[in-house]
């Protein structure tokens, strides 16, 4: 398990630098267990992995006076425990010295690994400071109770204050229940070559593998197995992820219960060296994840495709957009992950667990999908389409309409005046599907919501007798016309009917975008058709915002020349990493003008706008570092700013996050 790697090297540190401060022992090493090609078992000084390091045998750390304690802290799951191998080497270290094994699991756990080959016992001695194999069962608690006194015994404890008390008593003679281990057959090498045999030979089915897992784990880990089915990569890092966005009540003790499940295994060979961020996992089947994925809340499966996509983009240096666009030229993002060395991205796999996840989203998600999976298909030997992969290609954010479909809907706002009603669909909305739903009948709320842009979609019912507005009373019907005639909300804010009369040409007529019978939704309490029907409407106003967006375009000025005035440092710097900023975001042309003249500058821009190349979709980004001063009469004709587009509004933050300057959006 790679996963414990990290957490053993960080506990043995601990432990070390605790006895060290301590003084409890006159001598503290610290030693690593490896193999060698031959399966051998050899130590090797220190936690971490050294290339000048010497193996030594394990026989270096037996002390003939008995005056050694070896605590071996692992967790108990590699091959040289389920073989036998790491049993039969403490019962060498036993017989002159103190031996126990520190698990860094849960003792719920402990099951689920090599610690499963012998019998949970109750151990204890008669004198203090003895050898291991001078204990004695005091109690059998769990496993057959067979040449126990003569088996392999070893005191097994996690770091809990009272378990180590427990074990320390009885190690210096001062107890009086002895202390908890396990006991392994001396023969116990042997048993496991036949017992691996067996296992290779018998193999569950998925169904049963899934089975075992859910009757033995907790709540939590069956929901992390869950959100895990729908990712398409599996490494520590997106497990981290997903537990930070997803599952935040979750804890380590969970991840082990997931990847000592019976579910997962890893794309390669782990060894004690291995950097366990690396590792890829996958379902022993893909059925395993079939099974899983039909158990988890559609909205997580998208959410969780959208998170991970994130992070490969950031990594990638690409918005999501960027990325899921690419998902569909897998040629470009092949050299790209080359370029910027993301080894963990495979991206057939990735793009094959992506379709599944989005097809079975249903609808857009499904029609995205397919289209991936095209791409894939035409991979081999197919040069006919490279040629249409260079983004250079691509009109500024074209793909955003393809892909919209990928952003979730979120708020909804319910203009209602039945408040069991609000409280029926708020309850089944954010329960099932993570969406949130505020309800009001208030007009001057709704204008006020949809004005700070917090709402993704509007649901109006048609009567509403308690809604005032300008001393009058409005219904449902007015209620849109006044929305769709105020300048301040985005013209792409979704409105739906929603009511139990059938005045579904009524609402269309008044300029919202749809209508769901509310009769029908509460007589078949269809909640998923209903979210999906929303879902549908929501990816149709992102996809007729998406096509309106044109070009963009940039100008970065930066001087740190004066004449009059102090040299400046950073500003030519500043400038050319936005234009790089810039176009890594594909825009159309960015002009970069570094140590002009005032006189240079006005030229320039003179120039550049003596024929207009600006349509009114375009944007332009203007970025000036420098000493201040009025840009407006640094630049030729009259400037005004431009009401920014959403994908210009989230570029803006980024910059604003990542450098000391403020973008303008500006038009002429």
């Amino acid at each position: 398990m790679t996963w414990a790697i990290t957490a053993r090297s960080t506990l043995q540190d601990g432990l070390y630098r605790l006895f060290k401060r301590y003084g409890i022992f006159r001598n503290v090493q610290t030693w690593g267990m490896v193999t060698n090609k031959q399966g051998q078992i050899r130590l090797r000084p220190g936690i971490k992995h050294n290339s000048n390091s010497r193996f030594y045998s394990p026989q270096k750390l037996i002390d003939p006076t008995g005056r050694r304690l070896i605590l071996v802290v692992s967790d108990c799951v590699s091959d040289i425990w389920r073989n036998g191998k790491a049993f039969s080497l403490l019962e060498s270290w036993g017989k002159q010295n103190i031996v126990a094994i520190v698990q860094i699991l849960p003792e719920r756990l402990w099951l689920r690994t090599a610690l499963s080959l012998g019998a949970m016992v109750q151990l204890d001695c008669l004198q203090p400071k003895v050898p291991n194999r001078n204990l004695f069962v005091r109690e059998v608690w769990l496993g057959s109770d067979n040449n126990l006194q003569t088996g392999i015994k070893i005191p097994i404890f996690s770091l809990e204050p009272e378990l180590i008390e427990t074990w320390s008593e009885m190690v210096v003679g001062k107890g009086t229940i002895g202390a908890g281990g396990f006991v392994f057959s001396s023969s116990l090498i042997q048993e496991q070559k036949q017992i691996v045999k067996n296992t290779e030979t018998e193999k569950l089915t998925s169904q049963e593998r899934v089975y075992h897992f859910e009757m033995s784990s907790s709540e939590i880990a069956k929901k992390l197995a869950k959100l895990l089915s729908a990712a398409p990569v599996i490494n520590l890092p997106i497990v981290r992820l997903i537990q930070k966005n997803f599952l935040s009540e979750s804890q380590q003790v969970h991840v082990a219960e997931v990847f000592l499940g019976n579910i997962l295994k890893p794309q390669s060979l782990i060894t004690p060296d291995t950097n366990s961020d690396e590792v890829q996992y996958q379902f022993i089947d893909e059925e395993i994840r079939d099974i899983l994925l039909k158990d988890s809340p559609r909205k997580n499966s998208q959410e969780i495709i959208t998170v991970i996509s994130q992070d490969f983009a950031n990594r990638l240096g690409k918005s999501l957009q960027e990325f899921l666009a690419l998902l569909k030229k897998p040629d470009e993002l092949e050299k790209l992950k080359t370029e910027k060395n993301v080894a963990d991205l495979d991206i057939k796999y990735f793009a094959t667990v992506t379709t599944k996840v989005l097809k079975r989203l249903g609808g857009a998600y499904a029609r995205f999908a397919e289209e991936i999976e095209k791409s894939q298909d035409e991979i081999p030997g197919n040069t006919a389409t490279s040629k249409d992969v260079n983004l250079d290609n691509l009109e500024s954010f074209e793909f955003t309409a393809k892909v919209a479909t990928i952003v979730k809907l979120k708020t909804i706002l319910l203009v209602e005046d039945e408040q069991n009603v609000i409280q029926e669909v708020s309850e089944n909305l954010s329960s099932q599907y993570g969406i949130t739903v505020r309800g009001t009948d208030s007009i001057n709320e709704v204008i006020e919501l949809a004005e700070l842009g917090e709402i993704d979609l509007i649901l109006i019912n048609h009567l509403l007798p308690n809604s005032r507005y300008q001393n009058r009373q409005v219904d449902g019907l007015e209620i849109v016309s006044i929305l769709k005639g105020n300048s301040k909300i985005s013209p792409s804010l979704p409105i739906v009917g929603f009511s139990l009369d059938n005045v579904a040409d009524e609402f269309i007529e008044n300029g919202a975008d749809s209508f769901y019978s509310k009769r029908e939704l509460l007589d078949s309490k269809d909640y998923q058709k209903f979210v999906d029907y929303l879902q549908e409407i929501f990816n149709r106003a992102l996809e007729n915002t998406s096509s309106k967006l044109g070009k963009n375009y940039g100008i970065a000025i930066g001087i740190n020349q004066y004449n009059h005035l102090p040299s400046l440092r950073y500003a030519v710097r500043d400038a050319e990493v936005i234009k790089n900023y810039l176009e890594q975001r594909n825009f159309s042309k960015v002009d970069l003008l570094v140590d002009e003249t005032s006189v240079k500058v006005k030229e320039f821009l003179a120039d550049k706008f003596e024929q207009p190349f600006l349509s009114t979709e375009d944007n332009l980004w203007f970025f000036f570092s420098g000493h201040r001063c009025n840009c407006s009469s640094l630049l030729y004709g009259q400037i005004s700013y431009y009401s920014r587009t959403v994908e210009s509004d989230r570029l803006s933050n980024r910059l604003e996050g990542k450098f000391r300057f403020r973008p303008r959006t500006l038009s002429f």
